[in-house]
């Protein structure tokens, strides 16, 4: 399984869209791409479509905050993960970065 680390937010030509095209096992959101974690942003679509097809979807906890996006203003069920958490996901996945 593989685990999707992106880090721009959704747009017509983003990297989000490109990995969920081929996602499978996860996608981690990092830096900017917190925000289309959040309710009502662009990019929910996809993350919806993702979490449907069984592709578990995180959100660095660090880059939330550093954004002020609190976890309560996340779609349902992305998942938040701080650094250890970010480790424990390499280390069970196979990494393809999308930086």
């Amino acid at each position: 399984m593989k685990l999707h680390i992106v880090s721009e937010p959704a747009s017509s030509k983003s990297d989000l869209r490109a990995a969920a095209r081929v996602a499978e096992g996860a996608v981690l959101l990092i830096e900017d791409a917190v925000v289309s974690a959040m309710d009502g942003a662009a990019g929910n679509e996809l993350l919806a479509g993702l979490m449907a097809a069984n592709v578990k979807v995180y959100a660095l906890s660090p880059d939330l905050d550093a954004r002020g996006i609190g976890a309560e203003r996340l779609i349902a069920g992305v998942e938040t993960v701080d650094y250890d958490g970010f480790v424990g996901l390499v280390e069970k996945y196979e990494v393809v970065p999308w930086l």
